[in-house]
């Protein structure tokens, strides 16, 4: 990969708002993907914090861009583009105080 990518992780709340988000290249600066041998995984982690005592459901959205020009990438798996810009994974809900 020869662009400097970063991953994004936008926490959602059920209005669409983002109320956490990560941004910041792989395994907390260290490991630029321009670095990574092909066909390697990398092991990511991301920590996020939700607004404390907001009840409510959550959804995360997860995707790649080039943070020169913002652009996103599109998503793909082994045989075809699915056509969007992020993966999107619901989190559930969490109980309010």
């Amino acid at each position: 990969i020869e662009l400097p990518l970063k991953p994004f992780i936008h926490v959602l709340d059920s209005s669409g708002e983002i109320v956490a988000q990560s941004d910041q290249f792989p395994v907390g600066d260290f490991a630029p993907p321009s670095d990574w041998p092909p066909n390697s995984t990398v092991r990511d982690l991301h920590g996020l914090v939700l607004p404390e005592g907001a009840p409510g459901e959550y959804l995360a959205r997860i995707g790649w861009y080039d943070p020169v020009t913002g652009e996103r990438l599109e998503i793909r798996d082994p045989s075809e583009l699915l056509g969007e810009e992020f993966l999107e994974v619901r989190l559930g809900s969490l109980a309010g105080e």
